[in-house]
């Protein structure tokens, strides 16, 4: 299942005015995607949360490939979502380590600073997206990457 979204692009006031809301695109969220399998891209940045330093994965849906639930909406093409990993928890640390697994073996490495920096930047994967929910609030979703695959 792929959900194409059509960009319209305008050159200028009189293209737009000739069209309608329709002909505009819708703008990409931010939200976790429901469970299924996807093409992403995927880019990494370092930052601070809460205080720590913590390495981010940030993903762009390019495709919906299969929804594990067939009666869900899938989320349009340029949906973002990150996944943090927090440094300073062994728990944390693993998760960074599976998932950086395949990015360094399909590339070669195993320095979390290129790998990191440089080599996952941009790159585009397919990989089975999951939920993991907040011990505290259960309505709260976090995305849980798994069987990722570098193309």
């Amino acid at each position: 299942m792929s959900t194409d979204t059509t960009e319209a692009v305008f050159a200028n006031l009189d293209e737009l005015f000739a069209g309608s809301l329709d002909d505009i695109a819708d703008l990409p969220s931010f939200e976790t995607p429901p469970k299924g399998a996807y093409i992403f891209d995927v880019s990494m940045s370092t930052k601070e949360i809460n205080k720590k330093p913590a390495v981010s994965a940030d993903f762009t849906v390019v495709e919906t490939v299969e929804l594990e639930d067939a009666d869900v909406t899938p989320v349009a093409v340029g949906t973002k979502f990150n996944i943090a990993f927090i440094l300073g928890n062994n728990i944390s640390e693993g998760k960074l380590k599976q998932f950086l697994a395949p990015f360094s073996e399909h590339y070669g490495t195993k320095s979390l600073s290129e790998l990191v920096r440089d080599k996952v930047q941009g790159t585009r994967i397919a990989a089975t997206m999951k939920h993991r929910y907040d011990k505290d609030d259960k309505e709260k979703i976090y995305p849980d990457i798994r069987n990722v695959s570098v193309s």
